[in-house]
């Protein structure tokens, strides 16, 4: 299968093109040089009587063995390179932390050798320390880059490791025989293997199964997704406990699949209640040694493939699984082409700071439960945190046959630790119901015993007294904390606080002006959110409520609204006026203008008219509905459903004649947040309201259950950035 590069070229340097995989190396160095997110870390603990001698030639012999250990990377032209250098001794960096404070003073120089920034042109990419903690107390850590070294290559040093630590312990050469094939053989044998009709084929397959993937899967997260990947992470740990493994180990003896099918399953479901997306791609990392000259090989090996699960939430787990299944084989018997070739062969539409094809990744490897031997000494292995992410969300797992646990690595660019412990705690709740039961996925428990606890209490008690007396009291208390703070967003400019205030000022002088009396009603009939806002504040500082005049309602209605609400006055911004519009129609443009007026005297009883608004009048003729400043405080400044602040950003969608509009307007400027225009047509397509959302980082939204309905079936990912998400007007789908 493979011809011997290694035996036929006699030269000081072995220099060969590198394999793709290395390529994809040296290109992660080359757009991020002081990264470590390619670093293969792995340490010991051992205890007993050490000899540093046996040791030392016991690692000397692996590099020997293995040229892969003893390479570096070059450009050369438009190729990378891999260059072989002859054998040395491993450098044996030793620290003594005898009287150090422990664990500290372990977990930093772990955490530092971790992030070790490797010159990928410099051989050995490989860096171990010896760690002194006490007489007979030592750690091994081990460092190798990626280009070298993968997670079956670990085994492999391990072994070898041990083979030889024990024969040169007593004195004896370790049988050692040379390698049928090194590192080099393979990767030249792969670079023309990608030339075969099996390659093509292969290609062909990916090519078909990828075509129509989804957009980015975007998770639920605490910040914007960076244009630039930094690969900052943190972990999360995951075990399942003896009852749920259990229960996993039945499940996959009756339906006849592994525990790494029923699992992704599982984690395929909660990413689809995550996101509601029904197509939910999720990579893997396969060793790709299938054949056996390369069992006993140390090398960059192993790939990542794309896995598709498609979730219906009204079936059940089992009929999933199978699905998993089949795609999974499937995917595995194309393994072999890389995974670059993939994206080259698909061609995905790229998003920056995105991985193409999949954002989140999922493994489980099984283990022996029994580690590394070496002869009068106790080894255990040690964990060690990287503090890196190559994914958004990694699951990676180890079944040693007694217990399945491992952790969840998440990108911290993206996502804080309440948010993934949750997710953790979301798994194990879920999984416990999909293994309990087949009815429809979408319908399984998600949430925890806490969680439900808070759902069922939320309300409960007395109401929380009202912050203030009027919403002008409330916004002006925003003014004051926050003037230069973004008021409202639209795409002609932004409004700060303290211009919200100077303009709604000069609106409630020209009313007072105008002879307007406390109580009195002020119809608006307004093209741009800002004005709206604007003069909503404007007639209530006035004493007066204002009355929502839609601007595509027809002139009958506009009349009859006015007539039967008592309005002074409408105040309009981009339409005519109406025929027979029985009271004044006054340009906004007019009560902007400097006014000389007084300020009339505050509203100060909470039970004083906010605004009128009215019914569709579906049934006879629009009725009217008055609402007083304290229904809207108690709406807005209640916290048991909804959390609100001076981040908070709210999309104003609704129509302003919809009650709902009360919500989106006076949330934000209430709560110090940013109140944000809606452009013209984008309402109405999910496509764009999906970007929408996206684009102008809108943390809270209403919609309406037809709106949701929709956006949630043909972009169901719409709705991962936001923190609140309400829906209403009507009964939800039961799928939702």
């Amino acid at each position: 299968m493979f011809s011997g590069v290694s035996d036929v070229v006699d030269t000081e340097q072995l220099v060969a093109k590198a394999s793709p995989a290395q390529a994809r190396a040296w290109l992660a160095q080359q757009l991020d040089p002081t990264g470590s997110t390619y670093n293969v870390p792995f340490a010991l603990q051992l205890s007993g009587p050490l000899d540093v001698g046996a040791l030392q030639k016991s690692l000397d012999l692996i590099v020997d063995r293995h040229e892969v250990l003893r390479t570096s990377l070059e450009r050369e032209g438009d190729d990378v390179v891999q260059v072989v250098h002859p054998p040395a001794p491993v450098a044996l960096n030793r620290v003594d932390l005898r009287g150090a404070a422990r664990p500290s003073a372990l977990e930093t120089l772990c955490a530092d050798e971790a992030a070790h920034v490797f010159d990928l042109r410099r051989s050995p990419l490989l860096k171990v320390t010896l760690a002194q903690l006490g007489a007979e107390e030592h750690v091994l850590l081990l460092v190798v880059h990626h280009a070298v070294f993968d997670g079956w290559s670990s085994v492999v040093f391990s072994n070898e490791l041990a083979r030889g630590y024990a024969a040169f312990l007593l004195g004896r050469d370790p049988e050692a025989p040379a390698l049928d094939i090194q590192y080099l053989d393979y990767s030249d044998w792969q670079r023309g293997w990608l030339s075969s009709p099996e390659a093509d084929a292969a290609r062909a397959y990916w090519r078909e199964q990828l075509a129509d993937l989804p957009p980015v899967l975007e998770l639920p997260a605490d910040r914007r997704r960076p244009t630039v990947e930094r690969h900052r992470g943190a972990v999360v740990p995951v075990a399942l406990d003896p009852r749920r493994l259990a229960a996993v180990r039945a499940f996959c003896q009756r339906e006849g699949v592994t525990p790494f099918v029923t699992l992704l399953s599982a984690f395929a479901v909660l990413l689809h209640r995550y996101t509601g997306r029904a197509d939910v791609p999720i990579g893997t990392v396969v060793a790709n040694r299938g054949h056996p000259q390369v069992g006993s090989l140390i090398g960059f090996l192993a790939n990542t493939v794309v896995l598709r699960a498609r979730v219906d939430r009204r079936a059940g787990f089992r009929a999933l699984v199978q699905q998993v299944r089949a795609s999974t084989v499937a995917a595995l018997e194309r393994e072999a082409l890389p995974f670059d070739d993939v994206v080259d062969a698909v061609r995905p539409a790229r998003e920056p700071g995105a991985h193409p094809l999949f954002q989140v990744l999922f493994g489980l490897q099984s283990v022996a439960k029994q580690g590394i031997e070496l002869p009068g000494l106790e080894v255990r292995p040690l964990p060690i945190s990287t503090f890196t992410a190559k994914f958004d969300v990694s699951l990676v797992l180890e079944d040693d046959g007694e217990r399945i646990a491992g952790l969840l690595e998440y990108s911290t660019d993206l996502f804080d630790a309440p948010r993934m412990h949750r997710l953790v705690q979301h798994l194990e709740v879920l999984l416990d119901g999909l293994l309990a039961s087949d009815g429809p996925v979408g319908w399984q428990p998600l949430l925890t015993a806490q969680e439900l606890t808070a759902l069922r209490t939320w309300g409960e008690g007395q109401r929380p007294a009202l912050g203030h007396a009027s919403i002008v009291e409330a916004v002006a208390a925003a003014v004051r904390r926050t003037p230069g703070a973004i008021a409202v967003e639209t795409p002609r400019g932004a409004l700060t606080y303290a211009e919200l205030e100077r303009r709604a000022e000069l609106v409630a002088r020209k009313l007072a002006g105008r002879g307007l009396r406390s109580g009195d009603r002020v119809g608006f009939c307004l093209r741009h959110t800002d004005s709206v806002a604007v003069v909503m504040l404007g007639a209530l500082k006035a004493g007066a409520a204002y009355v929502p005049l839609d601007l595509a309602a027809p002139d009958a209605r506009l009349s009859a609204i006015a007539r039967d609400s008592g309005a002074a006055l409408a105040i309009v911004e981009g339409r005519p006026r109406p025929e027979g519009f029985p009271v004044d129609w006054v340009p906004l443009a007019q009560l902007e203008s400097s006014a000389d007026e007084a300020l009339p005297a505050p509203v100060t009883s909470a039970q004083a008219l906010a605004y009128v608004v009215y019914t569709s009048g579906s049934t006879g003729a629009p009725k009217g509905i008055g609402i007083p400043h304290a229904g809207v405080l108690r709406l807005l400044e209640r916290t048991d459903y909804v959390a609100l602040g001076p981040t908070t950003r709210i999309a104003q969608l609704s129509n302003l004649a919809f009650d709902a509009a009360t919500f989106e307007i006076w949330g934000p400027l209430i709560a110090g947040g940013t109140l944000v225009e809606v452009p013209e047509g984008v309402a109405l397509s999910p496509v764009k309201l999906a970007a929408f959302l996206r684009q102008e980082r809108i943390t809270t939204t209403f919609l309406t259950s037809a709106l949701f309905s929709l956006v949630a079936s043909e972009v169901p990912s719409a709705f991962s950035g936001l923190d609140t998400l309400m829906a209403g007007g009507e009964a939800l789908e039961p799928s939702w």
